[in-house]
């Protein structure tokens, strides 16, 4: 016999095989079929394939042993037959692999590799966690032990009711305000129970107000315009999805259903195509969120990993002890951070109702977060969470780690969350709290070693972070409560099957309020290290930094090396493993040669890099930052290209909607501008953004590619590029003030000198003299024809005469005079007749000088301008067609 299968803890086997196998074994241990396989080398590629035969018909199924296999899937450097054969066996199985990582579990003389796999069937995926290779067991071979947990639990389907939903656009304020009205939270005593009933009282008062206040999430729309990617061939399949409906909705009972419910199918299905296909041109690859079950349950299990381990109950702290109640103004600073259009949590109140909510009946918020507090209770709703998997781009669709976490949670719990936090900042921020970020290293050259934890957030143990808050002397009710707020959370998702839930054990993902800082108090013993000296360890979240100064090049190897060491075993000790692979080092010199360097972290070793990327920011030995302006560059380019199709020059969305677009790619190329603007080469990487930024501000106004830059950023209401990136900087320098509005006021004074001074766009500066009551305006969208007013390029013989040296630039009514913008709206005798009827609208005659100071005075005077703006611009259009023919 060379495998073996060893049963513990008392568990019985249902079923064993009737004879014994030379290199498997197998056992049926709790309903599950457990195989264990030596395929050593000397096997024929027939006796090979033959190992796994009496698996067949087995479910469910966990396989697991050294295959002596070779293939890319797990890791290897290249796939060899063995490789094949395994996979093709494996594949009428219906197994996935357990394998996770890059971690060899194998080393021996010859090198290392990953030939010892593991194996289960989909529907176990949800249960098993934690597969590690383990590096402290002790085996006495060339082969490291493998470890995993299966747990008892399995998911089932949600029994919770399906969410509600209400449409907060048909919220009735007066209905809403009686209903909550007459409601009373009784008084109770801070017991557990108690708490949990007092919660449950006011979340049935919320939802019962919603339902004779607002209707539901399907209710009947107001019209809009098509969405972006709308287009006719979509109108007529959508049409013939109708009719398909209506026949066979018409033909239920008689013979022809069954035809008519195929057609109807085939039509939908067109639809949805067609749709799919339009929304990838516009946008690029879809990002809908998985729903085949297996799928979402892998992704769940490589995500979420189970801890089996209890939760240590906090100190119960001395008796009588006086809890703070929440306070109104802690209740009110709770609610100024939810946004009103941000998704609601698994309750489906919106966050709109909760926040009139607040503010309707205060009274009853704070007496059911003080029972909270008082009792250490966190109500178990506000503590399920529902999934949402976002794709991350460039990553396989059918990969569980393709996908990031979103945790959504009921806004009231969220609520109860932020004052916790805020309380807890008291003690974080406490001399005694957390650690102070480090000085800043001012040598000449630095080295330093960039690692990066693997699933850190959703990995954190709950235990671990209760124990750092007792070290930082945590008040114990506080304690007390976020002991409570992790017990029996649960974790809701959807499937193709229907709705499921699992729970779960670990982990601070990416949702809850208190996620944040509770991952800084349990990951502030990493930033505690006590390392060698020279050497210091930055954090961000799950990054980490080591960074050294040194002679030689030797001497940074070694001190970088032993502090990766001593910060994966502290990390080790956390339950958190480092992703070894992603780590990356790089060199910091003014030498005019570059040096390299080469580290050893865990079983890898990495040479330093001309440039690597941290925190989101591409860094090069010189600090010039040119590779990461270059890389800004492209991503914002590919942004604006795709942005562009769905913002055409004329139609499409209105100008107020078009920055909110044009935000997004200054967002890009403004990431990081505190650290990228002092480098000694942005100055070409600077133009070549400026361009970009202006092509999105064109689009803003459905400009003329020719208009000048000024010209386009004051239309667009959006100050330039450079401008914008000094802003950032000074508010990072002043980062622990509030301090946004006095910075943008200095950006709006040195926009208006720059535009008082500037040659160009003079036609638009007498217009518009003043940037700021232009750009703080409350009403007024501007379009392709009132851009052409504004700015004087357009369909104007003037303009057209610097493109075509051959046309006059006299106007066809008035021989001696030159039609350019001023002439057309103001003077021109062909739109006399719609001047008049402006100047009506407008009760004053409008000139070059005050016409801009009329529409900012009144909505109705703006419409009246965009109209006649509109006409001329028409007229001219037709006319410029006509001449060419």
């Amino acid at each position: 016999m060379q495998a073996a299968i060893w049963v513990r803890g008392g568990l019985l086997v249902q079923d064993r095989p009737s004879r014994p196998h030379p290199f498997f074994t197998w056992a049926r241990v709790d309903d599950v079929y457990i195989f264990s396989v030596y395929a050593p080398p000397r096997l024929s590629n027939a006796e090979f394939s033959a190992l796994l035969e009496e698996a067949q018909g087995k479910r469910p199924l966990i396989i697991a042993g050294d295959f002596n296999a070779w293939s890319t899937e797990w890791g290897c450097s290249e796939t060899r037959p063995r490789g094949v054969i395994l996979l093709d066996a494996l594949s009428a199985l219906d197994v996935v692999l357990l394998n996770t990582g890059h971690t060899p579990t194998f080393t021996g003389p010859q090198g290392s590799s990953t030939i010892d796999l593991s194996f289960a069937s989909d529907s176990l995926t949800p249960r098993v966690s934690g597969w590690r290779v383990e590096r402290e067991v002790f085996t006495s071979s060339d082969h490291r032990a493998i470890t995993f947990n299966l747990s008892a639990h399995r998911p089932h389907k949600s029994s919770a009711c399906p969410r509600r939903r209400w449409s907060a656009r048909t919220l009735d304020v007066e209905a809403f305000s009686e209903q909550l009205s007459g409601v009373r939270i009784p008084n109770v005593n801070a017991t557990p129970g108690h708490t949990e009933d007092m919660a449950a009282a006011l979340i049935t008062a919320i939802t019962e107000a919603c339902d004779v206040s607002m209707s539901g999430g399907g209710a009947r729309r107001r019209r809009h315009e098509p969405v972006y990617w709308w287009t006719d061939e979509i109108a007529a399949l959508h049409r013939q999805c109708l009719r398909a409906r209506r026949l066979t909705q018409r033909a239920r009972g008689r013979a022809a259903e069954d035809a008519r419910l195929a057609n109807f199918a085939v039509a939908r299905g067109r639809l949805r195509s067609a749709i799919e296909e339009s929304k990838r041109r516009c946008w690029g690859a879809s990002a809908t969120p998985p729903r085949e079950p297996s799928l979402v349950r892998r992704t769940f299990t490589a995500l979420f990993p189970t801890v089996t381990e209890a939760l240590i109950r906090p100190p119960a702290g001395p008796a009588g002890a006086v809890i703070p109640g929440v306070t109104l103004e802690e209740l009110r600073g709770a609610c100024t951070r939810i946004r009103d259009v941000a998704a609601p949590g698994p309750d489906g109140v919106p966050n709109r109702a909760l926040k009139l909510a607040v503010v309707l009946r205060p009274d009853a918020f704070l007496k059911v977060y003080s029972a909270c507090l008082s009792g250490g209770v966190f109500p178990s709703p506000w503590k399920r969470q529902r999934l949402v998997l976002l794709p991350k781009p460039g990553r396989p669709p059918d990969a569980p780690l393709s996908y990031r976490p979103l945790c959504m949670l009921d806004t009231a719990g969220k609520i109860l969350e932020r004052i916790i936090c805020r309380r807890l900042e008291e003690y974080t921020e406490a001399p005694d709290g957390l650690s102070s970020p480090p000085r800043p290293v001012r040598r000449s050259e630095a080295r330093g070693a960039a690692a990066n934890v693997r699933n850190a957030f959703n990995s954190a143990r709950w235990n671990n972070i209760l124990a750092a808050l007792e070290r930082i002397r945590t008040p114990e009710y506080l304690q007390k409560i976020i002991y409570s707020y992790f017990q029996a959370r649960v974790l809701e998702y959807d499937t193709d099957d229907g709705p499921e839930s699992c729970s779960i054990t670990a982990g601070v993902p990416q949702g809850l309020v208190l996620g944040p800082i509770l991952w800084n108090v349990m990951y502030d013993s990493i930033l505690r290290l006590r390392l060698d000296d020279g050497v210091r360890i930055v954090g961000f979240a799950d990054d980490i930094a080591v960074v050294t100064v040194a002679e030689t090049t030797y001497e940074v190897e070694d001190l970088l090396s032993r502090a990766i060491a001593r910060v994966r075993d502290a990390l080790w000790g956390l339950g958190l493993e480092t992703a070894d692979h992603k780590t990356e080092a790089r060199l910091l010199s003014t030498k005019r040669r570059l040096e390299t360097i080469t580290i050893e972290v865990g079983d890898c070793f990495i040479a330093s890099s001309p440039c690597i990327r941290y925190l989101g920011i591409q860094t090069d030995a010189r600090l010039s930052f040119n590779d990461h302006l270059r890389a800004a560059n492209e991503k914002a380019s590919k942004v604006a290209g795709a942005l562009s199709q769905i913002m055409p020059t004329i139609g499409g969305p209105r100008s107020s909607r078009r920055r909110l677009y044009a935000n997004v790619t200054d967002s890009i190329l403004l990431y990081g501008a505190p650290i990228w603007s002092c480098g000694a080469g942005t100055r070409a990487g600077m133009r070549r953004a400026e361009a970009i930024h202006r092509r999105a501000c064109l689009r803003v106004i459905s400009g003329r590619p020719h208009l000048s830059y000024d010209a386009t950023y004051v239309l667009a209401s959006i100050p330039p590029l450079a401008l914008l990136a000094n802003e950032r900087s000074r508010l990072y320098q002043r980062r622990h003030e509030d301090a946004r509005a006095e910075e943008r006021q200095e950006t709006l004074r040195g926009w208006q000198s720059r535009w008082d001074r500037s040659p160009k766009g003079r036609w638009t500066h007498r217009l518009i003299p003043n940037i700021r009551s232009w750009i703080e305006r409350r009403h007024g969208e501007v379009d392709y024809h009132l851009t052409q007013l504004l700015t004087g390029h357009g369909y104007f013989k003037h303009h057209s005469q610097r493109y075509d040296h051959n046309a006059s630039a006299a106007c066809p009514a008035c021989p001696l005079t030159v039609e350019d913008a001023e002439h057309v709206f103001f003077n021109c005798p062909r739109f006399e007749e719609g001047r008049e009827e402006l100047h009506r609208q407008l009760q004053e005659v409008a000139r070059p000088e005050n016409i801009v100071q009329l529409m900012l005075a009144d909505k109705k005077n703006w419409l009246a301008v965009a109209t006649f703006a509109k006409s001329v611009i028409t007229s001219l259009r037709a006319e410029e067609m006509a001449r060419r023919g």
